[in-house]
C-alpha cells in the first residue's frame, strides 16, 4: 500500500513554488474527477430506467406487505391504527393446503412447506413488491428467521392464496399480525 507523502515548507515562497509545480497534477485530478462523475451519472440514469421497466410487469403479483402490532381491539372514541408497510422476505409456493405443511407449533407458523417453492422476493421498506409469475394459484408466506408465517386460510384450508390470471397483475396484501392482539 502506498503511504502519503508529507511535505514541510520553511517559507510561503517554497509552498507557492511547490503548488505551481503541482498545478498540472491538479488539472489532471480535476479532469479525472469530471470523467468519474459523468460515468456515475450515466450509470445511475441507466439503472433507474431498468427499475422503471421492471415496474411494468404484466402478469404476476403486485403486492404489499403490512405489519400490525399492539392492541388492535376496537375501542370507542379511539381510531384504530393503520397497518404500516414493512420490508419482508416473501416466499411464494405453489398453492399449499395446511395438510401439506409441518407447523412450528401450530399455524400460522410453519417449519416446512411440502409444495414447490416458486420464487423468493423482498418487499421494499414501504412494503411494496412485484413478481412475475405464470398463471396459477400460489400460497404467499413471509420468512421470519427459520420459519414461515401466513395467517389467512380459505374454506378448504389452503394457505394465503393468490390467484394469478393471464396478462394481469394480482393485487395482494400480505398481513403480518403475529405481534398484534385482537
Amino acid at each position: 500500500m502506498l503511504s502519503p507523502k508529507i511535505y514541510t515548507f520553511k517559507s510561503k515562497i517554497n509552498l507557492k513554488l511547490f503548488l505551481m509545480g503541482r498545478s498540472n497534477d491538479l488539472k489532471i485530478g480535476i479532469h479525472s474527477f469530471g470523467i468519474l462523475l459523468a460515468f456515475l451519472l450515466l450509470t445511475a440514469c441507466s439503472s433507474s430506467k431498468q427499475k422503471n421497466n421492471s415496474s411494468k410487469l404484466t402478469q404476476g403479483i403486485d403486492g404489499m406487505a403490512v405489519e400490525l402490532k399492539g392492541n388492535q381491539m376496537p375501542t370507542i372514541g379511539i381510531k384504530s391504527s393503520e397497518p404500516s408497510g414493512t420490508a419482508a422476505t416473501i416466499c411464494i409456493y405453489e398453492q399449499t393446503n395446511i395438510n401439506q405443511t409441518i407447523p412450528e407449533v401450530s399455524a400460522p407458523f410453519f417449519k416446512k412447506i411440502n409444495t414447490r417453492l416458486v420464487k423468493i422476493v423482498s418487499s421494499n421498506i414501504n412494503g411494496r413488491f412485484q413478481v412475475l409469475l405464470p398463471v396459477g394459484r400460489y400460497s404467499v408466506f413471509v420468512k421470519q428467521g427459520n420459519i414461515l408465517y401466513a395467517n389467512r386460510f380459505d374454506e378448504n384450508n389452503n394457505i394465503n392464496v393468490c390467484n394469478v390470471e393471464a396478462n394481469k397483475m394480482a393485487s395482494f396484501k400480505v398481513v403480518i399480525s403475529n405481534e398484534a392482539t385482537f
